[in-house]
């Protein structure tokens, strides 16, 4: 595995860490979601918002879609 590939997941796992249920079902809007992880990492590294803020906004976006699709028709 490359390391770009490795230091990745790593930026997955470091979300999954901070992201819980309760944030998420609390958001109205997966932009909210975003708002809240940025705060809740704010002691983490800049570079993961920095150059990853991508890797960080699929996370969310997973998590935000896995939880609301329980309550789709």
């Amino acid at each position: 595995m490359s390391r770009m590939k490795d230091f990745v997941m790593q930026v997955e796992d470091k979300v999954y860490e901070h992201l819980t249920e309760d944030m998420v079902s609390e958001c109205e809007d997966v932009s909210e979601l975003y708002a809240k992880i940025e705060e809740s990492m704010s002691g983490e590294s800049d570079v993961i918002f920095g150059m990853f803020d991508d890797v960080v906004r699929e996370t969310c976006d997973a998590a935000w879609y896995e939880y609301w699709s329980k309550y789709a028709s």
